[in-house]
């Protein structure tokens, strides 16, 4: 995001050292980010009816956000704990209910889903 907006302020600077009003320049800038707001919503895909195609959903997003070297191996892994976690909240979206309690030792694939509790409690290492 940061090399987008280095990016997007080198073009203004261009932009004006042609004698173009930065209020011009803003004004594009609100324009294409209309167009790509209405490209995005275009494009999106309501899941939330659909729970195999949801939980996909939300699969590919909690293994895309893992992208860390710890985690390389055991990507997949986590990103079901995840998951697992977020669907027990049963769509009430109120991820305080999920608490991550460390225990120190053991390895990165010991960290488990707690069940039969009320609230939904991730396991995890130091």
């Amino acid at each position: 995001m940061a090399v987008f907006c280095g990016e997007l302020l080198r073009e203004a600077e261009k932009l004006v050292s042609q004698r173009i009003h930065p209020q011009t320049i803003c004004r594009g800038w609100r324009l294409a980010r209309d167009a790509a707001r209405a490209a995005l919503e275009n494009h999106a895909r309501d899941n939330g009816n659909d729970e195999e195609k949801f939980r996909n959903d939300l699969f590919n997003i909690a293994r895309t956000t893992l992208s860390s070297k710890l985690l390389t191996h055991d990507k997949d892994y986590f990103s079901n704990l995840a998951v697992d976690a977020v669907v027990r909240l049963k769509k009430s979206g109120n991820l305080d209910h999920i608490q991550i309690i460390k225990k120190c030792g053991g390895q990165l694939r010991d960290s488990y889903l707690e069940s039969g509790k009320p609230h939904a409690l991730l396991n995890t290492r130091c």
